[in-house]
């Protein structure tokens, strides 16, 4: 009986903390908490002041924005009769902030929200609130422009561009990657509405004008989406355009240079690599060109701020490659060992790369069922590790690592030793999922000699697609 009335209390011991828990549970989700939805437009010109306004939930009482940079102030618009206009703000950007992504976040009675993204460009800025969804219609712009929209279900937004015959016509449209939903496809059209490119994949449209003349810029959702979340910022210019830049990394150990892929770069020369791609021009720029991306006064907290994208780590840029839009630069990470490029990126040549570990080695899976082939000598009982770097920088790819033996000073395989693929576990579990297929592990030498590595991409079978990189590092554990 006493074993009974014990267990009875610890049932209902169990079943009132059961109670407990889902009661605390229920009044914690009934605690508003400030979301910020969309701020729009996403961004504006550098030295110049804008309108936005924002949407989110909870954002009740005397809302403030509050940016990465504390140098971008916002203050509440007001009206005729000098009152603040709810969630709409005026947004002052000083000459002296860097183009490039920021973050900003809405405080207000319900505490701090979650931060979106927020773009300074250098572009003159038109925040196009009524879009034209016909040609006849089409809103007029001007090369040398960022235009902020929003698409509506079912529809395509029309731009109206005036280019000269010659002219390298570049069109770059950002969705994604400045926190919106939309799935951007960007086309030309000519005066006559006939399409001249169209791209749904990379957001770009590069187009040598055949004929001086108006021509038409046309947006939409890849499956015809629209409304708030919705907005993109679209760059429509002439000048340089950066697609790539390797090494991925920047060495502490040597002096390095970097290998520049674009269009209408102003140094470029046409490139071995620019000839496989037909488009593609290149030029070589030394360290001497690096800016450290740690830029202006510390924030609230009393830490320099962070830089969307780059993973905690820090960052660089090629001040020769500051991009007008204040997406198209590109930046670059820091590595503890020496960097270099595959050989097939910058002179075509496709055999094996005999390299000296340790070392990180920048590539791009290009073309289709691209293989990249790496030789190394290593002892018996040394051990390395290895780390690829492709999709969680964003890339869609699926990188295969594959480390065999060769035979004496023979090209003949001896042996397989490791094949590295997508990582069978989450490292991050459920707390902090990390959803990545980059593969890593460890390489134990079991015996002297020259080792080969091959690096693959899994899902780079059918299409040629440029701009699928990766970096692998070599190092000590």
């Amino acid at each position: 009986d006493r074993r009974q009335r014990q267990m009875c209390i610890r049932d209902r011991f169990l079943i009132e903390f059961a109670l407990l828990i889902c009661l605390t549970h229920s009044l914690l989700a009934q605690f508003p908490q400030a979301r910020l939805w969309t701020v729009f437009p996403p961004g504006g010109q550098s030295a110049t002041h804008i309108d936005v306004a924002i949407t989110g939930q909870d954002l009740e009482g005397s809302v403030q924005l509050e940016f990465s940079d504390s140098r971008i102030k916002a203050s509440p618009k007001q009206n005729d009769k000098k009152e603040s206009v709810k969630n709409e703000f005026v947004v002052e950007i000083p000459s002296e902030v860097a183009t490039g992504l920021y973050e900003v976040w809405a405080v207000g009675k319900f505490g701090m929200s979650n931060s979106r993204l927020f773009v300074v460009g250098g572009y003159e800025e038109l925040v196009d609130r009524t879009p034209a969804h016909k040609l006849d219609s089409a809103s007029p712009v001007r090369l040398g422009t960022t235009i902020s929209g929003r698409t509506v279900a079912n529809q395509k937004n029309h731009y109206r561009v005036f280019a000269q015959q010659g002219q390298r016509l570049i069109g770059a449209c950002y969705g994604e990657a400045i926190d919106s939903r939309i799935e951007p496809v960007v086309e030309l059209l000519d005066a006559d509405g006939r399409s001249l490119q169209k791209d749904r994949r990379g957001r770009l449209i590069d187009y040598e004008i055949k004929t001086t003349g108006p021509h038409f810029v046309v947006v939409s959702d890849l499956t015809y989406r629209g409304g708030d979340q919705y907005f993109y910022r679209l760059s429509v210019h002439v000048d340089s355009h950066a697609d790539y830049v390797l090494p991925l990394s920047v060495s502490s150990e040597v002096q390095q240079s970097f290998h520049v892929f674009g269009r209408n770069l102003p140094e470029g020369q046409p490139s071995q690599f620019s000839m496989k791609t037909g488009g593609l021009s290149g030029f070589v720029v030394s360290s001497d060109h690096l800016v450290p991306q740690i830029e202006g006064p510390l924030n609230l907290a009393g830490l320099n701020h962070s830089l969307p994208g780059s993973f905690g780590q820090p960052t660089f840029l090629l001040s020769a490659l500051r991009s007008k839009d204040g997406l198209g630069q590109r930046r670059l990470g820091y590595s503890g060992v020496r960097t270099m490029v595959e050989a097939e990126m910058t002179s075509g040549d496709i055999s094996a790369q005999v390299v000296e570990l340790p070392v990180s080695i920048s590539g791009m899976f290009y073309p289709k069922s691209d293989e990249d082939v790496f030789e190394f000598d290593a002892k018996k009982g040394e051990e390395y590790w290895v780390e690829v770097r492709s999709s969680r920088l964003g890339f869609g790819t699926s990188p295969m690592v594959l480390i065999e033996r060769l035979e004496g000073e023979t090209s003949r395989v001896k042996e397989k030793v490791v094949e590295l693929t997508k990582p069978s576990r989450d490292i991050g579990e459920r707390a902090f999922p990390l959803r990545s297929r980059d593969p890593q592990g460890l390489v134990k030498i079991k015996h002297d000699g020259r080792y080969r590595m091959t690096m693959s991409d899994l899902f780079n079978l059918s299409l040629d697609q440029i701009g699928r990189l990766y970096e692998v590092q070599i190092r000590k554990p």
